[in-house]
């Protein structure tokens, strides 16, 4: 069960986080000569309602805008409080010890965690002794209620990103869940009694942006530009004015949910006195979809900085296909960028797929014969490639 109630949002810059992070992951975190990144930080407020049973609170927090700068790391902070109470009532008609044993668990997961944030507990209330079952249900010496009993009270789950931060950049949402669960176990030398747990939890969730702005990343002297080449080809352009500092430059890659990979380098030119250094370098994209890009700046000294991230999309519905003429009457044409199988769908106004045809083309160009039971009208023309990828689609007039 999805459950957004008692949300509560807002952003908030510059807020520190207690964050329990050994010193080689702060250092990672640093934007260039060891300057502490800027943040930026949201807030929800879940609260999960009366049920002893596993139950889940979502949050959904806006992704980083890569234009404010280059996203260093992410921090994932949740407060826990939880309250408990029950109710314990013996049903034999003798004199009877009761324990109640609560062993819960509370996790927060979501994107970027390589595993799980857990925070686990075990408690063991103290003994309670009941009379005989007096015939009264929830009443007389026979019957217990222990409660509202804090058994987290802003417990801390945390832990900070630095590798799989891609899936962070851009539109849209990152989405994270709290789970919650308990198990209780009623110890006792008979089975026959009445037992009931309620919970109830409040969790206060922030996630935490730690970036460096885009005046900073001026100071590194290093600006990066990446556009669409082709269909599947992207240019990089950089440029450096401390490039007489530099060995080399490595330009790297990730897609959604990887890691950055080097995809090549290029010796530094070692252009001093101020001047810019400028270089190129063409990637050539193995399939469509979402690639980023930045430049690392290996120095003379070890050291090294990295450009702003640069992003460029592939899509196959970009890929150089043309249809005519247009309007047509007893046939049309279809222009291909290569030879292959392809599939071209006539589908009408109301979706009704009108001809479907599969071609093996010799050349680069495909003849559609319209049959004559084909009414006049416009129509939706789909081509298609081998695998069923959507290659273009767009509108016809057939007079």
């Amino acid at each position: 069960m999805r459950l957004l109630t008692s949300f509560i949002y807002r952003a908030i810059l510059s807020v520190a986080l207690l964050n329990l992070t050994p010193p080689d992951v702060v250092a990672q975190c640093n934007c260039t000569g060891g300057v502490t990144p800027s943040q930026i930080s949201y807030q929800q407020v879940g609260v999960l309602g009366q049920g002893a049973a596993q139950d889940s609170l979502y949050f959904d927090i806006p992704r980083f805008d890569p234009s404010l700068g280059t996203l260093m790391c992410v921090d994932v902070s949740a407060q826990v409080t939880g309250v408990v109470s029950f109710q314990l009532e013996n049903y034999e008609d003798f004199f009877l010890r009761y324990r109640v044993r609560l062993d819960r668990f509370d996790e927060i997961s979501g994107t970027g965690l390589n595993s799980p944030i857990v925070n686990a507990l075990s408690k063991t209330y103290p003994n309670y002794w009941l009379d005989a079952d007096d015939g009264v249900f929830r009443s007389g010496s026979d019957y217990l209620e222990v409660g509202p009993d804090t058994v987290l009270n802003k417990q801390l789950l945390n832990d900070r990103i630095t590798n799989n931060i891609v899936d962070f950049l851009g539109m849209g949402t990152v989405s994270f869940a709290y789970t919650r669960g308990n198990s209780v176990m009623v110890q006792t030398a008979s089975g026959d009694y009445y037992f009931v747990m309620a919970s109830t939890n409040e969790v206060e969730f922030v996630l935490t942006y730690n970036y460096c702005p885009a005046a900073l990343l001026a100071a590194n002297k290093m600006t990066l530009n990446a556009s669409k080449k082709d269909d599947l080809k992207a240019v990089l352009q950089w440029s450096a004015t401390n490039d007489d500092e530099a060995s080399s430059y490595v330009i790297e890659t990730s897609r959604s949910n990887t890691n950055f990979a080097a995809i090549g380098s290029v010796e530094a030119k070692g252009i001093g006195s101020g001047r810019a250094a400028s270089y190129k370098y063409e990637f050539a994209a193995p399939g469509n979809g979402v690639y980023n890009f930045r430049v690392k700046q290996i120095k003379k000294n070890g050291q090294f900085s990295y450009s702003a991230i640069k992003t460029v999309t592939f899509n196959a519905l970009d890929a150089p296909v043309r249809i005519y003429p247009n309007p047509a009457t007893d046939f049309f044409t279809v222009s291909v960028a290569e030879e292959g199988k392809y599939t071209v769908q006539v589908v009408n106004s109301t979706g009704q797929q009108i001809l479907s045809n599969l071609f093996t083309s010799a050349g680069k160009q495909l003849k559609v014969t319209l049959q004559q039971s084909i009414r006049p009208g416009v129509y939706n023309i789909i081509i298609r490639n081998e695998n069923g990828l959507p290659l273009t689609s767009t509108k016809l007039l057939i007079k």
